[in-house]
């Protein structure tokens, strides 16, 4: 079909969903525990004891825990923290490149009596008003590289909260997290893959 040029002041790009998710640019990052959506975390469910009774049958009927590492700290990472924590059986682990939360943007839901109240309770936990028992605020902090078996290695600030999650205790440089799920939710950009390149649009 022929062109149409159009006159106007300006163009409002409103891609929606199909945006492209930023990437860290990092090591490891295509391999498939790190995503880059909302993960879907299946409820926790519990192993069948066996016959006999004992400690083992005890063990063996907890239910398992996932170890999710959200890296970001926006609405997107916001809500998929509150649903990991709403599952019962998903420990997070939450990596914020900023050391100051109220520089977040989940800073902007401090007030407790705005209407969305499970942000304000996830800018709590960053901040350290609240504490849960399955979640862990690394601030602070990036992530260096994703390994095949499942590590994450985070680099900076390890708190000494933290220094549970990793391997060995104390303050270092860099700590380790095995975890089963990985979200990476640092923003997007737009997907322009439909403009003609030459346009002005990504296509340059």
């Amino acid at each position: 079909p022929p062109l149409r040029r159009i006159p106007c002041l300006g163009v409002v790009l409103a891609c929606g969903m199909y945006s492209v998710p930023k990437r860290l640019g990092v090591q490891g990052e295509h391999l498939p525990f790190v995503q880059h959506r909302i993960p879907s975390l299946a409820p926790a469910t519990a192993t069948p004891a066996p016959r006999g009774g004992g400690e083992a049958a005890a063990d063996a009927g907890r239910a398992k825990t996932t170890t999710l590492v959200v890296v970001g700290a926006g609405l997107s990472a916001g809500d998929c923290i509150a649903h990991a924590l709403r599952d019962g059986g998903t420990r997070v682990v939450h990596v914020v490149r900023n050391a100051a939360p109220a520089e977040t943007k989940l800073a902007k839901f401090a007030d407790p009596s705005q209407m969305y109240s499970e942000y304000y309770t996830i800018f709590s936990l960053m901040r350290g008003d609240r504490v849960h028992p399955m979640y862990t605020p690394l601030l602070g902090c990036s992530v260096e590289r994703f390994l095949e078996d499942g590590k994450v290695e985070i680099r900076r600030g390890v708190t000494r909260a933290a220094s549970s999650v990793g391997t060995g205790g104390g303050e270092r440089e860099v700590l380790e997290v095995q975890a089963d799920i990985v979200a990476v939710l640092v923003g997007s950009v737009p997907n322009l893959s439909f403009m003609e390149r030459g346009s002005g649009g990504d296509g340059k």
